[in-house]
């Protein structure tokens, strides 16, 4: 069987090689029609940067390679600050800038895509001894900025309403303000999520979460069509993935179909190859895939960092969710950025069973610590829908928590995955078999998607987690609070534990502590964002 493939491959790329060799003049012609879009390029990790190479990388290079593929566009990228880019913009000299807010009077000037590419959160890093929300201890510190950058903007107008004045220290760009923070000429700076900051100071921290708004691609007014094609192609595109290894096979794929359309008697040759062709890709690229994940693996790169579970009548760690990280080019990714790979390459499950085994071997750890005294303490690990409908998996989970002898109920399973009540019976006798196991069960992010309360009933869940939506309107919202208190009641009478997840701010835990149940509980980065296993031990409120 594995001859025969290797077969059909060397034949594959043989026919490639020949047309591709046949048809080098109109390869030479076609690039020769390529339009070329001036694309303005600036330092934004990990959106834009420049790596020890001098090339362009970043997630908003791979969106303009995938528009440039399906748009037939060449890209010449033009170097600057976001103020000068946009300038140059209104010009006329550059094409597109990638990343930008709207604006009113932005809009006024500029063409925008209808859909965002970003709408990540910032946040604030500081190399001070200042707690996570305690905006009012930068007053009268120095402020590492970028000047016209609209989140530096944003923040210095949230602190002004505050009457938390600080003193602006300009760089000129990301890079710039992160070495002022390394080198302490400022006290905080604003970066992005997976920001490499960190790993330049021993002693920087994030103390604040917020959002300016999502990001656009944006075009000058002559360049409407562009802007409009633009706009079609990103609702074809997944953004939230990088390009991968099968990047130049998907190209080559793409420029065959074309060519297909203009050579109608090759139509039939044509089809053959791409028949083959598409099969040994998928191939090919999961093969990539899965040998990337296991050497991810066998080098450690794969970690688990843990957020906790707070009891705030006592303050005391409740539990812990273990949530999965990839050390990459000296960067910790979140699941954003590689959970679509470990999918694409069929391996959610043999993640799942080593997050399992780490989480088995730390708890005997992290249970030991001073600070958790909870009895019950218990750790959590996300699972799929996929995954609790899949007995035999299950069973595996089962026997490796049997043969290491764990204490009862001190694993949690969440259900990270949306489903209806349609689709409960496909699970209700797994998680039978997983409770009576000792394994607690959790419903993840509920109340949004989960419309249907019956869910709570039909579901034998040991635990439900609150969606962040309803922490984020607590404070101004009346219904939200009477649809946490009914939800409550229910959980209340079925003797299920509430996680109320995302909470940031002391005025929610306030609001939090008026509900009188006892089995609630808050997670979220008021009390602690996601720690190593180290940083945990040291955790204190």
């Amino acid at each position: 069987m594995k001859k025969n493939k290797r077969f059909i491959i060397l034949i594959l790329f043989f026919l490639i090689f020949i047309i591709l060799f046949l048809l080098h003049g109109v390869i030479i012609n076609k690039e020769k029609r390529e339009q070329v879009v001036k694309i303005g390029f600036y330092d934004d990790y990990p959106h834009f940067y420049i790596d020890h190479r001098g090339n362009v990388c970043g997630y908003y290079k791979d969106i303009t390679e995938k528009l440039a593929e399906k748009l037939n566009f060449k890209i010449e990228y033009v170097n600057g600050k976001v103020p000068e880019l946009l300038k140059e913009l209104k010009n006329g000299e550059i094409d597109l800038v990638f990343g930008i807010n709207k604006l009113p009077e932005r809009e006024e000037l500029f063409d925008f895509t209808n859909n965002p590419i970003n709408n990540e959160m910032k946040l604030i890093y500081t190399n001070n001894d200042i707690k996570y929300g305690d905006l009012e201890g930068l007053n009268g510190m120095k402020m590492g900025y970028i000047e016209d950058e609209l989140d530096n903007e944003w923040i210095l107008d949230y602190l002004s309403k505050r009457n938390i004045n600080v003193e602006l220290v300009n760089g000129s760009s990301y890079k710039a303000i992160k070495t002022l923070l390394v080198e302490n000429k400022v006290d905080f700076i604003v970066d992005n999520p997976d920001s490499d900051i960190k790993n330049k100071g021993k002693n920087i921290k994030e103390i604040f979460q917020f959002s300016s708004g999502p990001k656009y691609i944006v075009a000058n007014k002559n360049n409407n069509e562009l802007i409009k094609k633009i706009d079609k192609s990103l609702t074809t595109i997944n953004l939230n993935s990088y390009l991968d290894n099968d990047n130049y096979i998907k190209k080559t794929h793409n420029f065959i179909i074309a060519i297909i359309n203009k050579n109608i008697i090759h139509l039939i040759v044509f089809i053959l190859i791409i028949i083959l062709f598409n099969r040994g890709k998928k191939g090919i690229a999961k093969i990539l895939k899965k040998k990337k994940i296991y050497n991810d693996l066998k080098k450690d790169n794969y970690i688990l960092y843990y957020q906790p579970i707070v009891d705030f009548r006592n303050n005391t760690i409740r539990s812990v969710e273990a949530l999965l990280r990839l050390k990459k080019d000296g960067q910790l990714l979140t699941p954003n950025y590689f959970m679509n790979i470990i999918e694409e390459a069929n391996m959610m499950k043999e993640i799942t069973l080593w997050v399992l085994n780490k989480v088995i071997k730390d708890y005997n750890i992290i249970s030991c610590y001073n600070n958790i005294n909870e009895e019950n303490f218990y750790i959590s690990i996300n699972v799929s829908f996929n995954e609790i409908k899949d007995i035999e998996f299950l069973k595996k989970i089962v026997k490796i928590v049997n043969d290491n002898k764990i204490i009862k109920n001190s694993i949690c399973l969440e259900i990270i995955e949306k489903f209806g009540v349609e689709e409960v019976e496909k699970i209700q006798k797994n998680i039978k078999f997983l409770r009576e196991n000792g394994i607690l069960i959790a419903i993840d992010d509920f109340g949004v998607e989960y419309s249907n309360l019956d869910l709570l009933k039909k579901i034998d869940s040991n635990i439900i987690k609150l969606d962040k939506f309803f922490a984020d309107g607590i404070n101004d919202s009346e219904i939200s609070i009477k649809v946490i208190g009914f939800i409550l009641d229910i959980c209340r009478l079925s003797n299920k534990s509430i996680v109320i997840e995302g909470i940031e701010k002391k005025e929610q835990v306030d609001i939090i502590k008026t509900f009188l149940y006892e089995k609630i509980y808050i997670q979220g980065y008021y009390f602690s964002k996601p720690l190593d296993i180290n940083s945990l031990k040291d955790y204190t409120f």
